[in-house]
């Protein structure tokens, strides 16, 4: 697996000052639902831009640019935490393909740098250091067919390198597979 290109800041795990260009989206509704209980101040990103997981739990700045009909004058901070599934079926239309660079924001988030009826708009971004408070978090879900546990709260790209679970009944540990997210 790669970490990313190492001439592209934005692929690793080096905060920069250095804006580069992509566009963002919104899903969900005003309130939060169709989220994934994952927040509002979080964010899917596109292949190009999620490098296989390596920077799941970055924080970014962004703000809409080169845009004034539907361009609201702040910025946002959010972290991405989940990849926004590319379409290979389709050749137009592919927000979310290689090698498009691209945001996919709550709806509430997007419409503090956006108007509502933009659809998608161009975007400046930068990554900035994560302000976590209270350390790593984890929530258990049950699924008729699997165990999820999201870790989340996360300080920033690389500080969790893998995850290991241990049965109480054997004490043996094993190291826990990844479904969405960072790969460890």
């Amino acid at each position: 697996m790669s970490n990313g290109d190492e001439s592209d800041p934005h692929s690793t795990g080096t905060v920069t000052s250095t804006w580069f260009d992509a566009r963002a989206t919104s899903y969900g509704d005003i309130h939060g639902g169709g989220t994934q209980r994952y927040g509002l101040t979080t964010a899917a990103l596109s292949t190009a831009l999620f490098n296989d997981g390596y920077i799941c739990g970055t924080c970014y700045e962004i703000m809409c640019a080169n845009d004034p009909q539907w361009c609201l004058p702040r910025s946002i901070k959010i972290t991405d935490t989940i990849l926004s599934s590319p379409d290979y079926s389709k050749t137009i239309n592919t927000l979310c393909n290689p090698p498009q660079k691209h945001f996919e924001l709550s709806l509430q988030m997007f419409l503090k740098i956006a108007k509502g009826k933009a659809g998608v708009v161009p975007v400046k971004c930068r990554r900035i250091p994560c302000a976590k408070i209270g350390g790593v978090k984890f929530e258990i879900r049950d699924d008729p067919n699997e165990q999820l546990i999201l870790a989340y709260n996360i300080g920033g790209v690389g500080d969790i390198k893998a995850t290991r679970k241990q049965d109480r009944m054997d004490n043996n540990d094993e190291e826990m597979g990844t479904k969405l997210g960072a790969r460890g």
